[in-house]
């Protein structure tokens, strides 16, 4: 979690948001690829969480932002 935070901290976009881009939209798309992970990361990933357990939200992460890059 502390990568993931730092990241965040880290994160300054050089440029402005889409206009299109609303509240509900970004809430939508979220949900999208939240749900895209987590599916994933249950039918993939499960036993690597038995090894290392706080590698799941870092995975969770990576594979919810593969599916933004990849879809939009």
């Amino acid at each position: 979690m502390e990568l993931f935070n730092l990241g965040i901290k880290m994160e300054q976009p050089a440029s402005k948001a889409p206009e299109g881009l609303a509240k509900d939209k970004v809430v939508e798309l979220v949900t999208q690829s939240n749900d895209y992970a987590f599916d994933l990361f249950k039918k993939e990933y499960l036993e690597v969480m038995t090894k290392d357990p706080m590698i799941m939200p870092v995975l969770i992460s990576a594979i919810a932002h593969d599916w933004v890059y990849k879809h939009h």
